[in-house]
């Protein structure tokens, strides 16, 4: 997959994708971060069943909407996620954000970059990524207890 024409992704499930550019041959991938890992949603290499970098991927917002839509299904596949039922507190912290959350797994504390903001997704609602990598799915505004909303409006009003 050397060629300068633009990577594309399809999704296939469980955290796979299949990556081809026009004129060569599609290949079933998974993308595995990479370093820093202070900037989670960047620097993504898709690897095949062999462990081989295929494709490298340091801004996925260069990918056209399909494709950058199938990377955020695939990472979210292939990573922890969280559903969030209620924000207790969002702070700032030195150069990261720290939240407090409660999940349908229980209590939760994480931390996210400055920069990193909730993502929207088809049902109304967010992802956010941690710094390590964990999603954290939140509900739409009108689903979430007046605190919570008030504190996420903050983040994506």
């Amino acid at each position: 997959m050397n060629s300068t024409e633009p990577l594309q992704l399809t999704s296939c499930g469980a955290g796979r994708l299949t990556a081809w550019r026009e004129g060569e041959d599609a290949a079933l991938v998974r993308p595995v971060k990479c370093f820093p890992l202070s900037d989670p949603g960047h620097h993504l290499s898709l690897r095949n069943d062999k462990n081989e970098e295929l494709a490298f991927i340091a801004d996925p917002t260069e990918l056209d909407a399909s494709s950058q839509a199938a990377l955020i299904e695939a990472l979210a596949a292939g990573s922890f996620t969280f559903n969030v039922t209620a924000i207790e507190e969002i702070k700032t912290d030195f150069e990261l954000r720290a939240w407090k959350v409660d999940t349908a797994a229980g209590p939760r504390q994480f931390q996210t970059a400055l920069d990193a903001w909730p993502r929207n997704v088809d049902d109304g609602g967010y992802l956010i990524e941690d710094v390590f990598g964990d999603l954290y799915r939140l509900p739409a505004l009108n689903q979430l207890d007046k605190d919570s909303a008030k504190r996420l409006w903050m983040m994506v009003g």
